[in-house]
């Protein structure tokens, strides 16, 4: 039995609870079902050491995730980029932010929003572009509202066509993912496929496998940090590039490949047979 871990349990749990002992005592029947499995797999070192946290005292296996997205060529790229700005509706020369994913506030994107507000302020020109759906939706889009920032932001609601999602990460200039909640964002993998680099912050998943300023951006996790970041960022666009391109030698995966690896894994762990489950029961 194989086990992997990918969601921040507790957090989800205090969240539907509101009870710390509630939370607890799911904790330790999450822990009894890893326990009880023969290894267990995680996508990055930061969610493995969220898993040591909840208690888990057992050996975890880093299998790292991929995208379904394939590089473009460079003549697929320019066409991808042009689609994007049509899409948007906003000259070339402005740049764009983009963030895909859920709009709830676990994603940290209100300060992504506080920092855009920094940016404006600081009349840095861009064009921020929210592509997802979620239960604080109204929420941000007031926020925006009340920041005076409706004419540079763009919802667009979910977008399941896969092209559309490609042509919005080629014509963007950097992808803003704040989120201190993700145990392994797959957009990591998606912009890099499009040589487009994140701007993430200290002490997240992202963060944890890029290296700031060479395959990608981290800021502190407050708002004031992460919008002098973006200013700065938005001033050096030949350095967003360059980090774009490393990010896509360094950072790309597709799932072909973690189809191989796991394949392996799954061979070498059939091999060992009830001896591996021996020696993982015996360590408990």
């Amino acid at each position: 039995l194989i086990s992997t871990f990918h969601s921040l349990y507790k957090d989800d749990f205090y969240g539907f609870t509101h009870s710390h002992t509630m939370t607890e005592h799911l904790i330790r029947m999450i822990l009894r079902h890893y326990n009880a499995a023969d290894e267990v797999w995680t996508p990055t070192e930061w969610s493995k050491r969220k898993l040591h946290g909840y208690g888990f005292d057992g050996e975890i296996q880093v299998v790292e995730n991929g995208c379904d997205l394939p590089v473009p060529t460079a003549q697929e790229y320019r066409t991808y980029a042009e689609e994007g700005h049509r899409i948007v509706g906003v000259p070339k020369q402005i740049p764009l932010l983009l963030y895909i994913g859920q709009l709830k506030k676990e994603k940290n994107l209100e300060l992504l929003i506080e920092a855009l507000a920094i940016a404006h302020a600081q009349h840095s020109q861009f064009h921020m572009v929210f592509v997802g759906s979620g239960p604080d939706t109204a929420y941000f889009k007031r926020m925006i509202d009340d920041l005076q920032l409706k004419s540079h932001v763009t919802f667009t609601g979910k977008i399941t066509d896969r092209e559309q999602i490609k042509a919005l990460l080629a014509a963007s200039s950097l992808f803003l993912f704040p989120s201190q909640y993700d145990t392994s964002a797959l957009v990591l993998r998606e912009a890099a496929a499009f040589s487009l680099p994140l701007l993430n912050t200290l002490g997240s998943s992202t963060a944890g496998v890029s290296t700031d300023n060479v395959n990608g951006f981290v800021a502190k996790n407050n708002a004031k940090d992460y919008g002098g970041r973006l200013v700065q960022l938005l001033g050096q666009p030949q350095m967003c590039k360059n980090v774009g391109l490393e990010a896509n030698k360094t950072l790309y995966r597709n799932w072909s490949d973690v189809v191989d690896e796991v394949e392996q894994r799954y061979l070498e762990l059939k091999a060992k047979g009830p001896k591996a489950k021996k020696k993982r029961s015996s360590s408990r």
